[in-house]
C-alpha cells in the first residue's frame, strides 16, 4: 500500500482536500460561495473548478464561466498560503495570488478561503 501523497492541485489531491473540507467544521464559512477556479500558474495543469453549495459542501466541477472568481499562484505561493505565511487577502494585495473576478463577491468569503487553506495544510 502506497502512502505517497497526490501531486498538489491534482484531481486526487483536490478529492482529499474537499473530503476533509466537507467533514470539517469550517464548511459553513463558504456556504453559497458558488463556483471558483484555482490554478498553479507555473504548472501546465488546467484550472480546477470547485463549487460550494448552500451548506458550504464542496465538489469539483468540470468548468466554469469567465465571471466566476479565479485564483492563480505559483506552487511555492500556494504552499506558503497553506503553511499560514499569509492569508488570501494579503496574498492578492501582495501579488502572490492573482485574482480575477468581482471583489465584492469574494470579500465576505476571505475567512472561509483561509479556512480552506488550513484544511488543505496536511495535504500540501
Amino acid at each position: 500500500m502506497s502512502t505517497e501523497r497526490p501531486a498538489l492541485f491534482s484531481d486526487a489531491w483536490w478529492d482529499l482536500v474537499l473530503a476533509a473540507w466537507n467533514a470539517s467544521g469550517e464548511a459553513a464559512s463558504l456556504a453559497r460561495f458558488g463556483l471558483a477556479s484555482f490554478q498553479v500558474s507555473d504548472a501546465a495543469s488546467p484550472p480546477v473548478w470547485v463549487h460550494w453549495d448552500a451548506a458550504g459542501q464542496a465538489a469539483r466541477r468540470g468548468a466554469g464561466t469567465r465571471d466566476c472568481p479565479q485564483f492563480a499562484a505559483s506552487e511555492a505561493n500556494w504552499r506558503a498560503l497553506m503553511a499560514g505565511r499569509f492569508g488570501v487577502g494579503m496574498g492578492v494585495l501582495r501579488l502572490k495570488i492573482t485574482f480575477r473576478g468581482q471583489v465584492r463577491r469574494v470579500l465576505p468569503y476571505t475567512g472561509g478561503l483561509n479556512a480552506l487553506a488550513r484544511v488543505a495544510r496536511p495535504f500540501a
